[in-house]
């Protein structure tokens, strides 16, 4: 940025601005998945014997082949709804159809991941941290759920998905 004639300080702020909800949500969501495992020493003692089953692997390969752990890192993400933004969309020109009923164009319409992500018919008792909403019972596959994988949108959906859902299907994938 500077090399294309933008003032230092103004290339310092908006590399602050870039990084900072990355960091921060992040943080809060490992600060909250490391809470629930201690709240929960089955799941955490679980982990831990598929964790030492591999020799406590650190290469990113091997722990994204560990289905409890994936489990675990997308429900500490969807139970911690790390970013409670809403995000408004304005309805585009023409309008759209939703649900039935016509939205005028320039309308202003909201939503939040965080309203998916505690919906109770695509998880059910939502308040509670259960990594095997995303695993079967042995904790070795991971399960099919088409309610369940459409509302998980921590990251929003379409053109206006937040950049940090690579970094983060890289640790869920």
């Amino acid at each position: 940025m500077v090399s294309a004639g933008v003032l230092t300080q103004t290339a310092l702020s908006e590399a602050k601005e870039n990084l900072g909800p990355e960091t921060d949500t992040t943080f809060a969501s490992l600060a909250h998945i490391l809470y629930a495992l201690a709240c929960n020493p089955t799941y955490q003692e679980k982990l831990y014997q598929d964790l030492a089953s591999r020799r406590f692997p650190t290469d990113l390969n091997t722990l994204e082949n560990i289905p409890r752990l994936r489990a675990c890192v997308k429900e500490g993400i969807r139970w911690a709804g790390a970013s409670v933004a809403i995000l408004p969309r304005v309805v585009p020109q023409g309008g759209v159809e939703l649900c039935g009923k016509f939205v005028p164009e320039g309308t202003i319409i909201t939503s939040s991941p965080v309203w998916y992500l505690r919906d109770k018919y695509a998880y059910p008792n939502p308040e509670l941290f259960n990594p095997y909403r995303w695993i079967d019972a042995s904790g070795s596959n991971t399960t099919e759920d088409v309610l369940r994988d459409r509302f998980y949108i921590p990251f929003s959906k379409g053109a206006n998905t937040c950049i940090a859902n690579q970094l983060a299907a890289g640790a869920t994938s």
